[in-house]
């Protein structure tokens, strides 16, 4: 029995589909930065400071001219989303109709990768009040293999 001809333009076509065809996995809901914005003054008390911010993350201690203090970070994650990217391609044999031989097709080859964009506060402690604080946003790209 003879193939019909537009079958290897089906064939094509279904492949072309399937390579270009691909899935992204939906964003996370992100968290929202607090309503109301924290105020912080020079010489706040770390009670005022726990009050608005928290508990802090991470707390670590320093020592510099014979003064002591603390460093209290927060972070706050602001954005995170995960997405397929091209990793690179790979030949996969398919079998040809027509011909009835095995023709080679390129694949993509996917790995997942994550982003996340965080705010991260730094406040310098000394005797139990706010010296000063910095702000940074710490962006990081992760592909899972």
């Amino acid at each position: 029995m003879k193939t019909p001809a537009f079958l290897p333009l089906i064939l094509s076509f279904l492949v072309i589909l399937v390579f270009f065809t691909g899935c992204e996995t939906t964003s996370s809901k992100t968290e929202a930065p607090p309503a109301e914005a924290f105020i912080v003054k020079r010489g706040d008390s770390v009670m005022s400071l726990i009050e608005q911010m928290g508990e802090p993350d991470q707390k670590s201690t320093i020592e510099k001219s014979g003064s002591s203090g603390s460093i209290w970070t927060y972070r706050h994650l602001m954005h995170s989303g995960t997405r397929l990217v091209t990793k690179g391609f790979q030949e996969i044999p398919v079998r040809d109709p027509q011909t009835n031989g095995i023709m080679m097709i390129p694949e993509r080859i996917l790995e997942s990768e994550t982003d996340s964009v965080t705010q991260v506060t730094e406040f310098l402690i000394m005797d139990g009040k706010v010296i000063s604080w910095k702000q940074r946003i710490d962006e990081q790209s992760t592909r899972v293999r």
